[in-house]
């Protein structure tokens, strides 16, 4: 038995050393040999609970904390330092649905980073057209990868406004000039294809007595056909790199030769009904679908159309900013009280002996007074009732009371934040229905009041780092409770309030004070007339000074965490064309750097100057 025993102390001994040795390997972030010695430690004494208890906690700090270095490193672009965090923490919990979807995201980003690497040598070619198609496609995948996005930038920087249309190659690549006057328009057509090498088809609709007047001069080949298109309601569809169809520019030859993409866009910040109704708005699109369960948008329309949407929904599809605030709320409850004099007895009670007369003895009463009885009392036979004891009183006291509450709230932009420091105190309230037959039904219900301090806070964040705070402040406590004649049990309540909008920077302190509660109760209890004379007021009674101050102090701090973030110019700017036709470019700007600059959409050049 004794063997027995001693085995058992023994393994309980050499489990808590396991389990101490692995709680150390965990702190040194050796997480796979920690983790392994706690499981040890469990297995060896299954029913000691702090082991088990240890062993899952700390499995759990270890996987959050890896998860969070492999995410770092995966943003960081260290793929290989990511992939083989992500496999310690499957190591550590094999159903890691955080370390399973990163794997495959690595996958995705070698991939996309071949991607970029292919579109960036597009751009140093200057074929910005190939390049941001490779770019869209990684994009569409993962909207956020940043080495695609900082490449789209630099092409939209380089090139300026973006043509979606497929472009046109004339034979020797050069402008044309045209001297016509009153020239029929399939006259002009045939003139440019015979300077540019580009075939022109006519829909059967196309008149053939409108006439054209143009007098350009060294102008790109699109700028001189949309000009002629301008003039005589004529709309067009590249149909290759040297083909062109010529159409009327009406609905019913719209929809025949007008071609649609579909674009969906999968929303992260954006409420889909308000994407979906500001793309109505502002861009006039009528083929739209929202799936709320996955935040999306569906949307149907012409090229030009779905890659202005692209960069309204951009510039909308940010996150919320948000904002911590630092609240110190304290309570100065100040009181003194002073009780000084001596105090006599109010009252005083006599009270007859029963002294058993004869009437008594007839009559069988074995207590009570009768009237023969009050003749024969005297000093001895009257009793005193009530203690005739005199106090001495001399108190002096003093107090101060700090009750700080310092909460951290964070806190959405125009969102409203709610905090209770307190108790919710019941208050039952009865109610009777009367019945045909038999007593009443008495039905009661409970309702909780809030005590305490209620602090309810609405931020507002302003692009230039100032914070706006829709500020209540409440305070209140039980004065007393209030019995009703039910029986029931109310409570009256103190309160002070505060409400204010005030704007302050980002770390800037402001302080609210003044919310003050004073009282000043003075009693006396002295003899009559003595108690009156001023100087021996002291010695003939007791007089009581209870004098309380409260005052409640705020101090609030906002620091943003999170600020909004500016969409590029480019997404908040662009071309849109007229309200006929759609354009995401101005006439005779080109897809590469050789083409002639674009005009800015205030009407100058690029470069700021004047036309």
């Amino acid at each position: 038995m004794a063997m027995v025993l001693l085995g058992i102390l023994l393994a309980g001994c050499a489990a808590d050393r396991v389990h101490r040795q692995g709680l150390a390997a965990i702190e040194r972030g050796d997480y796979e040999s920690g983790v392994g010695l706690l499981q040890q430690a469990a297995h060896d004494d299954p029913r000691n609970m702090t082991f088990r208890l240890d062993l899952q906690t700390q499995r759990n700090v270890a996987v959050q904390q890896l998860v969070a270095r492999s995410d770092s490193e995966r943003g960081a672009q260290q793929l290989e330092a990511a992939a083989r965090d992500y496999r310690r923490v499957l190591a550590l919990d094999p159903s890691n649905d955080r370390a399973q979807r990163g794997l495959l995201g690595l996958e995705a980003d070698a991939r996309h980073a071949l991607t970029v690497a292919r579109a960036r040598g597009d751009f140093e070619r200057k074929d910005y057209d190939a390049a941001e198609a490779k770019l869209r496609t990684v994009l569409n995948e993962d909207p956020g990868y940043a080495p695609a996005q900082e490449l789209a930038a630099q092409i939209n920087t380089a090139r300026g406004p973006i043509t979606v249309a497929p472009r046109l190659k004339t034979r020797e690549n050069h402008k044309v000039t045209l001297q016509l006057r009153d020239a029929p328009t399939k006259m002009v057509f045939e003139v440019l294809s015979r300077e540019t090498g580009i075939n022109f088809i006519l829909d059967k609709d196309v008149k053939s007595d409108t006439k054209t007047t143009i007098f350009v001069q060294d102008v790109p080949v699109e700028q001189a056909i949309d000009l002629v298109l301008d003039q005589n309601a004529l709309a067009r569809q590249i149909l290759a790199d040297n083909m062109v169809l010529i159409y009327p520019n009406i609905a019913a030859k719209q929809k025949d030769y007008e071609q649609l993409i579909v674009r969906t866009f999968y929303l992260t910040n954006a409420v889909p009904k308000d994407v979906e109704n500001m793309l109505k708005t502002v861009l006039g699109a009528k083929t739209l679908f929202i799936d709320e369960r996955t935040s999306s948008l569906v949307i149907r329309d012409t090229p030009d159309t779905v890659r202005m949407a692209e960069k309204l929904v951009a510039s909308l599809d940010v996150a919320e900013p948000e904002v911590m605030l630092e609240v110190e709320v304290l309570e100065l409850s100040r009181s003194r009280l002073q009780d000084l004099g001596i105090q006599y007895p109010t009252a005083a009670t006599l009270t007859p002996s029963h002294l058993g007369s004869a009437a008594g003895a007839v009559t069988g009463a074995s207590s009570g007074l009768v009237l023969s009885d009050l003749s024969h009392q005297n000093s001895d036979t009257i009793k005193i009732g009530s203690s005739l004891a005199v106090t001495l009183n001399a108190m002096k006291q003093a107090g101060l009371v700090n009750t700080l509450a310092s909460p951290r709230i964070r806190a959405r932009n125009k969102e409203k934040a709610k905090v209770l420091i307190g108790s919710k105190e019941p208050v039952i309230t009865n109610s009777v229905t009367p019945t045909a037959a038999g007593a009443p039904v008495v039905t009661g219900s409970v309702q909780y009041l809030d005590v305490g301090l209620t602090l309810e806070v609405q931020p507002t964040i302003y692009l230039d780092s100032d914070v706006a705070i829709k500020l209540s402040l409440e305070v209140s406590s039980i004065l007393k409770q209030v019995a009703t004649n039910s029986g029931t049990i109310a409570y009256e309540i103190g309160t002070r309030n505060a409400n204010t909008l005030l704007r302050l920077k980002d770390g800037e302190t402001q302080i609210l004070a003044g919310l003050i509660q004073e009282s000043d109760t003075r009693t006396a209890n002295t003899i009559p007339g003595l108690g009156d004379i001023p100087i021996l007021s002291r010695l003939f009674g007791t007089h009581h000074t209870d004098h309380e101050k409260d005052e409640i102090v705020l101090s609030i701090t906002p620091r943003i965490i999170r600020m909004q973030s500016r969409p590029s110019s480019d997404a908040t700017e662009f071309w849109y064309g007229t309200e006929t036709r759609t354009r995401s470019m101005p006439y005779g700007a080109g897809s590469g750097g050789e083409s002639q600059p674009a005009a800015a959409p205030g009407g100058g050049t690029p470069d700021g100057t004047a036309p």
